[in-house]
Protein backbone atom coordinates (compact mmCIF):
# COMPACT_ATOMS: atom_id res chain seq x y z
CA UNK A 1 0.00 0.00 0.00
CA UNK A 2 2.76 2.39 0.86
CA UNK A 3 4.23 2.03 -2.65
CA UNK A 4 0.82 2.74 -4.25
CA UNK A 5 0.37 5.92 -2.23
CA UNK A 6 3.82 7.15 -3.27
CA UNK A 7 3.08 6.32 -6.88
CA UNK A 8 -0.22 8.24 -6.79
CA UNK A 9 1.49 11.24 -5.21
CA UNK A 10 4.20 11.15 -7.89
CA UNK A 11 1.56 10.92 -10.60
CA UNK A 12 -0.35 13.86 -9.10
CA UNK A 13 2.81 15.94 -8.90
CA UNK A 14 3.64 15.12 -12.52
CA UNK A 15 0.13 16.14 -13.66
CA UNK A 16 0.36 19.32 -11.62
CA UNK A 17 3.72 20.20 -13.19
CA UNK A 18 2.30 19.42 -16.63
CA UNK A 19 -0.69 21.71 -16.00
CA UNK A 20 1.59 24.53 -14.82
CA UNK A 21 3.80 24.12 -17.87
CA UNK A 22 0.81 24.04 -20.20
CA UNK A 23 -0.72 27.18 -18.67
CA UNK A 24 2.59 29.03 -19.01
CA UNK A 25 2.60 28.24 -22.74
CA UNK A 26 -0.91 29.58 -23.27
CA UNK A 27 -0.76 32.87 -25.21
CA UNK A 28 -1.46 35.90 -23.07
CA UNK A 29 -3.08 37.72 -26.01
CA UNK A 30 -6.33 36.08 -25.01
CA UNK A 31 -6.47 38.43 -22.03
CA UNK A 32 -7.65 42.01 -22.52
CA UNK A 33 -4.71 43.98 -21.22
CA UNK A 34 -4.57 47.73 -21.36
CA UNK A 35 -1.03 49.01 -21.22
CA UNK A 36 -1.82 52.71 -21.23
CA UNK A 37 1.09 54.34 -19.41
CA UNK A 38 -0.87 57.42 -18.37
CA UNK A 39 -4.17 56.09 -17.00
CA UNK A 40 -5.41 52.69 -15.86
CA UNK A 41 -8.80 51.13 -16.54
CA UNK A 42 -9.95 51.53 -12.93
CA UNK A 43 -9.43 55.30 -13.01
CA UNK A 44 -10.97 55.53 -16.48
CA UNK A 45 -13.98 53.55 -15.26
CA UNK A 46 -14.46 56.04 -12.43
CA UNK A 47 -14.25 58.94 -14.87
CA UNK A 48 -16.66 57.35 -17.35
CA UNK A 49 -19.17 56.28 -14.71
CA UNK A 50 -18.95 52.52 -15.19
CA UNK A 51 -16.74 49.60 -16.12
CA UNK A 52 -14.70 50.57 -19.16
CA UNK A 53 -12.50 48.75 -21.62
CA UNK A 54 -9.23 50.30 -22.71
CA UNK A 55 -7.11 49.98 -25.82
CA UNK A 56 -3.55 51.28 -26.15
CA UNK A 57 -1.83 52.06 -29.44
CA UNK A 58 1.84 52.86 -28.84
CA UNK A 59 3.65 55.68 -30.57
CA UNK A 60 4.82 54.73 -34.03
CA UNK A 61 6.92 56.59 -36.57
CA UNK A 62 5.16 59.90 -37.10
CA UNK A 63 2.10 58.86 -35.06
CA UNK A 64 1.24 59.80 -31.48
CA UNK A 65 0.46 57.21 -28.81
CA UNK A 66 -3.27 56.77 -28.12
CA UNK A 67 -5.20 55.33 -25.18
CA UNK A 68 -8.94 54.97 -25.60
CA UNK A 69 -11.36 53.83 -22.91
CA UNK A 70 -15.01 53.08 -23.63
CA UNK A 71 -17.99 52.59 -21.33
CA UNK A 72 -21.19 51.26 -22.88
CA UNK A 73 -24.17 51.80 -20.62
CA UNK A 74 -27.81 51.09 -21.26
CA UNK A 75 -28.53 54.77 -21.87
CA UNK A 76 -25.25 56.16 -23.23
CA UNK A 77 -21.81 55.37 -24.53
CA UNK A 78 -18.90 57.38 -23.15
CA UNK A 79 -15.33 57.56 -24.38
CA UNK A 80 -12.11 58.90 -22.92
CA UNK A 81 -9.36 59.36 -25.51
CA UNK A 82 -5.80 60.34 -24.61
CA UNK A 83 -3.24 61.29 -27.26
CA UNK A 84 0.39 61.89 -26.32
CA UNK A 85 3.13 63.20 -28.58
CA UNK A 86 6.64 62.88 -27.18
CA UNK A 87 9.78 64.80 -28.11
CA UNK A 88 7.94 67.65 -29.83
CA UNK A 89 10.44 70.19 -31.22
CA UNK A 90 8.26 73.24 -30.46
CA UNK A 91 5.78 72.10 -27.78
CA UNK A 92 4.15 75.50 -27.17
CA UNK A 93 3.48 75.97 -30.90
CA UNK A 94 2.13 72.41 -31.15
CA UNK A 95 -0.14 73.02 -28.16
CA UNK A 96 -1.48 76.16 -29.86
CA UNK A 97 -2.20 74.14 -33.01
CA UNK A 98 -4.01 71.43 -31.01
CA UNK A 99 -6.25 74.10 -29.44
CA UNK A 100 -8.12 74.41 -32.75
CA UNK A 101 -10.15 71.39 -31.64
CA UNK A 102 -12.05 73.79 -29.37
CA UNK A 103 -15.53 74.85 -30.46
CA UNK A 104 -15.33 78.02 -28.40
CA UNK A 105 -12.56 79.86 -26.64
CA UNK A 106 -10.51 77.90 -24.19
CA UNK A 107 -9.75 78.55 -20.54
CA UNK A 108 -6.47 77.88 -18.77
CA UNK A 109 -6.46 74.75 -16.63
CA UNK A 110 -4.28 75.64 -13.65
CA UNK A 111 -1.73 73.29 -12.06
CA UNK A 112 -1.73 70.85 -14.99
CA UNK A 113 1.70 70.28 -16.52
CA UNK A 114 3.63 73.28 -17.77
CA UNK A 115 0.50 74.71 -19.39
CA UNK A 116 -2.94 73.38 -20.24
CA UNK A 117 -6.31 74.54 -21.55
CA UNK A 118 -9.84 73.18 -21.30
CA UNK A 119 -12.75 73.80 -23.64
CA UNK A 120 -15.87 72.38 -25.23
CA UNK A 121 -14.87 70.29 -28.26
CA UNK A 122 -16.54 70.79 -31.61
CA UNK A 123 -19.73 68.69 -31.48
CA UNK A 124 -20.39 65.87 -33.92
CA UNK A 125 -24.00 64.81 -34.29
CA UNK A 126 -25.63 64.21 -30.93
CA UNK A 127 -22.31 64.03 -29.07
CA UNK A 128 -21.08 66.38 -26.37
CA UNK A 129 -17.35 66.53 -25.63
CA UNK A 130 -14.95 68.25 -23.30
CA UNK A 131 -11.38 68.72 -24.44
CA UNK A 132 -8.08 69.35 -22.66
CA UNK A 133 -4.75 70.04 -24.30
CA UNK A 134 -1.55 70.49 -22.37
CA UNK A 135 2.16 70.04 -22.34
CA UNK A 136 4.72 68.64 -19.96
CA UNK A 137 8.22 69.68 -21.01
CA UNK A 138 8.49 68.63 -24.69
CA UNK A 139 5.46 66.32 -24.59
CA UNK A 140 2.04 67.46 -25.81
CA UNK A 141 -1.11 65.67 -24.73
CA UNK A 142 -4.78 65.99 -25.49
CA UNK A 143 -7.74 64.37 -23.79
CA UNK A 144 -11.27 64.15 -25.14
CA UNK A 145 -14.17 63.05 -22.96
CA UNK A 146 -17.28 62.28 -25.01
CA UNK A 147 -20.84 61.13 -24.41
CA UNK A 148 -23.05 60.12 -27.31
CA UNK A 149 -26.04 61.88 -25.73
CA UNK A 150 -26.18 65.64 -25.40
CA UNK A 151 -28.73 65.18 -22.63
CA UNK A 152 -26.79 62.46 -20.76
CA UNK A 153 -28.14 62.90 -17.20
CA UNK A 154 -24.98 61.46 -15.62
CA UNK A 155 -22.68 63.62 -17.69
CA UNK A 156 -23.74 67.23 -17.28
CA UNK A 157 -21.36 69.92 -18.51
CA UNK A 158 -20.16 70.50 -14.94
CA UNK A 159 -19.61 66.78 -14.32
CA UNK A 160 -17.71 66.39 -17.57
CA UNK A 161 -15.49 69.37 -16.76
CA UNK A 162 -14.71 67.88 -13.34
CA UNK A 163 -13.96 64.41 -14.77
CA UNK A 164 -11.71 65.66 -17.55
CA UNK A 165 -9.74 67.72 -15.01
CA UNK A 166 -9.11 64.51 -13.03
CA UNK A 167 -7.93 62.77 -16.22
CA UNK A 168 -5.64 65.71 -17.03
CA UNK A 169 -4.10 65.59 -13.54
CA UNK A 170 -3.38 61.88 -13.92
CA UNK A 171 -1.94 62.15 -17.42
CA UNK A 172 0.26 65.17 -16.74
CA UNK A 173 1.45 63.67 -13.47
CA UNK A 174 2.47 60.48 -15.24
CA UNK A 175 4.25 62.44 -17.97
CA UNK A 176 6.53 64.20 -15.44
Amino acid sequence: MDGNVRMRKSTCILWLLFAVLLSSLTPRSAYAANNCPWLNEATASGILGGSSVGVFKPEAKGQAAVCEFTFKGSDAQRTLRIIVETSVATPHARLTAVEHTCAVSSSPLDAIGNEAIVCLARPRGRERSEFVAGRVRDQVFSITLTTDRRDDPSFTAETMRMHIAVAAEQVSGNLF
